[in-house]
């Protein structure tokens, strides 16, 4: 089945599409994943399938109730409509997530070769009756994939097989309802073709019955903002109103949108349900308390909680995991994710960006105590060797982990002035290129801040050398251009960040425009991995799915959103303003730390990541490595227990405050 924008094959045994491709597309990328099928409903048998040229009806039945699906051309898209009739004698109920629609769109990363070409980012909108699927291709492309829901409402999703490399498949939990025998129930949407961001929203906006959520403020405030946001609609409203949890909520018409607002008077979640001409849909908002209030509460809790205060042990001084059901401290030297050093430097590196800008003994103590831990057990302070572990561990070589520690010690430099620290810095920075950091990515180090920070200190003739092996890191990445290596993961949003970051402070740096240019190409490839949802946890947050796995207590594979590293996209998106005075890209980089604000609770606890679908399944075990929990069905949706690695947020956050006299 195929006209001039849809290439469709079927599979026969089901009924489902297992090819989906646009017509034109030059690498001819099926949407839909290797051996799965799109748009079938879970548990329904095949009974007749037919098929011609420009439509095709598939029917199905499970226990008495059976669902007749057609796909059908109409102009430009393809309408596909699944008709529920319950042909039992009773009425039957349905729970969410009971009636399952499989959407195993093609969200995988093999390599990044691979990825540019014939992958796909999955961002799902499960809004209820206003729910959608915006299909980005993970490298430049016109041919993308949209489908806006016209009828049925979907409640959240569901993410199965995913482990390292794939994301999963993905289906969407029908929301509650109930047919009566002899009654009908139907889902019908719309696919079409996009040319990718916002074009996604211009052709659907085009469409019936979409209902676009606009929240010009983005959609985390602080304790005492007004919320508000419109609701825009191609159609005349006659009823338009909506509610969250007890609170008076005001809805007013005019101009063909919906104005919503209302003020919150704790810090806590609001879903905002709103229904317009009798469609419903939802928008998802995060209230936080004052920001400095709670970076400075987050790392008291630190200090009071999270610091190793035992003499006894080598662990004296560093600042560990917290389980927050267990209220204690936790380490594990074998699972590295779980050890003193490596991530948990976040910690370090918030105390000291906070310091440098209020006065507190006792913070001020305690990271004297981590300096003497880190020097003792995981550095090298006579030639910069950064360990993996304490006990200076030299059985592995994580080259993630030295970058880490040169920018803390170039932020104790910072506050302290110590000549010491810096002069640290630099041999750090020859131990990392001596061991092949020129052909690695590093996630969260700004060269620029060292770069200066050395030239403050008088080290002219070291600043030369630094700048000389800065220059050699940034010519591997003008040489990999937008194929990029595989590290830990074979490609993931903070593979594309340090490219970005690089590439801009050489550009701060030199001067030269050429690096900018370059930078925006990877910039455009970053921005695509983000989603623009109408949810705090959803918008301008980069896709993640397998830190819980490895940071979290007894992780899985699975969404999380958001995930401490998503700043790394905001940031990067900072200091291209800061480059070019591009407010846009200043207003993407606030959503995204301020987004990622839920993962600090307002007591001071934390957690490194959030499980988002309704319910996963996936890989939860490694060959090799500590046994973790089994696989199988969990419900997700919930904070993981441990605080480990979530305060690399508060540095970036404070870094965009306060490091305004850095270009």
């Amino acid at each position: 089945m195929r006209n001039d924008i849809f290439k469709l094959i079927f599979n026969h045994e089901n009924g489902g599409v297992s090819s989906l491709s646009l017509v034109g597309d030059p690498f001819e990328m099926n949407f839909c994943r290797g051996g799965k099928t799109l748009f079938t409903l879970r548990n329904f048998e095949l009974e007749v399938f037919e098929e011609n040229e420009d439509r095709a009806t598939a029917v199905s039945s499970y226990q008495g109730v059976r669902a007749t699906t057609k796909y059908a051309f109409k102009k430009d898209v393809l309408t596909v409509s699944t008709v529920l009739r319950n042909e039992n004698s009773y009425p039957v109920y349905y729970k969410n997530g009971d009636v399952l629609l499989e959407i195993p769109f093609n969200d995988a990363y093999e390599s990044s070769d691979v990825c540019m070409r014939e992958r796909c980012h999955t961002h799902i909108w499960a809004g209820l009756e206003n729910s959608y699927v915006r299909l980005e291709r993970m490298g430049e492309s016109e041919y993308n994939l949209g489908v806006l829901f016209r009828k049925g409402s979907f409640s959240s999703y569901r993410q199965e097989e995913c482990a390292k490399p794939a994301r999963g498949h993905f289906s969407l939990n029908v929301s509650p309802f109930v047919i009566l025998g002899g009654e009908t129930y139907e889902i019908s949407y719309t696919v079409f073709r996009h040319r990718g961001g916002d074009d996604f929203y211009d052709q659907a906006k085009a469409l019936d019955g979409y209902m676009r959520v606009i929240s010009n403020r983005g959609y985390t405030f602080r304790l005492g903002e007004k919320i508000e946001f419109c609701v825009e609609v191609n159609e005349e409203i006659n009823t338009a109103t909506c509610s969250v949890k007890d609170l008076d909520v005001s809805c007013k018409a005019e101009n063909g949108k919906a104005v919503i607002s209302l003020v919150p008077p704790t810090v806590d979640e609001y879903e905002v349900v709103f229904k317009i001409n009798e469609k419903t849909g939802k928008a998802v908002f995060n209230v936080v308390p004052d920001i400095d209030k709670l970076i400075e509460t987050r790392l008291r809790f630190i200090v009071e909680k999270q610091q190793c205060t035992d003499k006894r042990s080598p662990l004296y001084g560093a600042y560990l995991i917290y389980d927050n059901e267990e209220r204690c401290q936790y380490f594990d030297y074998t699972w590295t994710d779980h050890n003193a050093n490596r991530e948990r430097m976040g910690m370090s590196l918030a105390i000291a960006k906070w310091l440098q800008n209020h006065n507190d003994e006792t913070l001020r103590s305690s990271l004297d105590m981590f300096t003497e831990f880190l020097l003792r057990e995981c550095v090298n302070e006579e030639n910069g060797t950064c360990y993996g572990n304490i006990g200076k561990d030299e059985s592995y070589l994580r080259l993630y982990n030295a970058p880490w520690v040169m920018l803390y010690f170039t932020e104790l430099y910072k506050l302290t002035d110590d000549k010491r620290w810096i002069e640290l810095v630099i041999r750090i920075i020859r131990y990392y290129y001596r061991v092949g950091g020129a052909k690695f990515y590093p996630n969260g180090v700004r060269f620029y801040t060292m770069y200066r920070e050395i030239q403050r200190a008088g080290l002219e003739a070291e600043a030369k050398e630094v700048y000389a092996l800065f220059d050699k890191h940034v010519q591997t990445i003008l040489k990999n251009d937008v194929i990029y290596p595989p590290h830990e993961v074979n490609f993931e949003q903070t593979i594309v960040t340090p490219a970005v970051t690089v590439l801009i402070d050489k550009y701060l740096i030199s001067g030269e425009e050429f690096y900018l240019h370059e930078a925006k190409k990877h910039l455009r490839i970053l921005r695509k991995f983000d989603g623009s949802q109408p949810h705090y946890r959803l918008n301008t947050i980069p896709i993640r799915y397998w830190d819980d796995f490895w940071f979290g207590k007894n992780g899985a594979y699975g969404d999380v959103f958001p995930h401490y590293w998503s700043v790394l996209s905001g940031y990067g998106y900072y200091l291209y303003y800061k480059a070019t005075k591009d407010k846009t890209f200043m207003e993407y980089a606030r959503r995204c730390m301020e987004n990622c604000l839920c993962n600090i609770h307002e007591d001071g606890s934390a957690t490194c990541s959030y499980l988002f679908p309704q319910w996963v399944s996936g890989r939860a075990q490694t060959p090799g490595k500590p046994e973790r929990k089994s696989s199988g069905e969990r419900k997700g949706g919930f904070a993981n227990a441990f605080a480990n690695d979530q305060d690399f947020l508060l540095y970036f956050l404070m870094k965009m405050k306060y490091d305004q006299q850095e270009k």
